[in-house]
């Protein structure tokens, strides 16, 4: 019998009765129910645990009295029992019926060394489609979408999972963890469209200083030696770059990024003697 992989879907509520049906309703319409939906709550005063313990899917609730949606992301990973992690929010829902079993299909034929699959998302503003196939500088650059993708649990564990110290931006920090330790090839891109994203959360609205902070030093120390020395150098003196760090942050976290920064354009330069004395 063929190798049919099951794909665990992590959705972290708090009082999330309002958005909860349509994500529901999305994943009972599923023509494949072989899946293992997590809810992740955090005290919940609303009809949220009613619904969910009605709710007729393949799903299990955790109750997680730490405050933080990638803390919640973290808890239901190390609940999950299968090899595949997708994240969505309580006001998303999966694009087609067709989502999980296509998902799978496909992932039963992608090579084992992939850390990620990813595809499109819909967006719930516009209806507009958001990510296609990213390079290398794409993902220097911006982030994917977190409800595009779909991680290997295996990957996510071995890199300690989502790093909560960013409060809307800890996917992206992850992505580009990822990538700088399995290489921009352990990203696979599928063209489907996945989920019905809604742009207007939390993340739409919420500043990560913490993020900001420590952007431009993340960024090089993990895809800088990837990407063409010029997207570095723009990044560097750019308006998320340098100047924003002098003002935000102290001397350590200049240095920091001085001195990859500098680390970079040295190994480049001396690369480049090398090949062309």
């Amino acid at each position: 019998m063929a190798y049919c992989p099951i794909i665990t879907i992590i959705v972290p509520t708090k009082n999330s009765a309002n958005t909860l049906p349509e994500l529901i309703l999305s994943l009972k319409q599923q023509t494949s129910q072989e899946y293992e939906a997590i809810f992740v709550d955090y005290s919940s005063t609303d009809s949220t645990r009613s619904l969910l313990s009605a709710a007729n899917i393949p799903r299990k609730i955790v109750d997680h009295d730490e405050p933080g949606i990638y803390q919640a992301i973290n808890a239901g990973i190390n609940k999950a029992t299968t090899d595949w992690i997708m994240v969505l929010g309580s006001d998303d829902q999966l694009a087609s019926p067709h989502t999980i079993a296509r998902l799978r299909e496909i992932l039963s034929t992608v090579p084992i060394s992939v850390a990620a699959l990813y595809g499109t998302v819909r967006l719930a503003s516009d209806g507009s489609l958001y990510n296609t196939a990213f390079s290398i500088i794409d993902h220097f650059t911006k982030s994917l979408c977190q409800q595009s993708i779909v991680y290997n649990r295996h990957c996510l564990l071995t890199m300690g999972l989502f790093p909560v110290t960013y409060r809307s931006s800890a996917d992206y920090v992850l992505n580009l963890q990822l990538l700088s330790r399995y290489g921009a090839d352990s990203f696979f891109y599928i063209d489907e469209i996945i989920a019905n994203y809604n742009d207007s959360g939390f993340s739409s609205y919420y500043v990560d200083y913490g993020y900001l902070r420590q952007s431009l030093y993340i960024r090089l120390a993990t895809l800088g030696k990837h990407v063409p020395l010029r997207h570095s150098i723009r990044a560097f003196i750019g308006r998320n770059g340098f100047v924003r760090y002098l003002l935000c942050r102290g001397y350590y976290n200049n240095i920091r990024i001085l001195s990859i920064f500098a680390y970079i354009c040295f190994q480049r330069t001396f690369k480049r003697f090398l090949l062309h004395p």
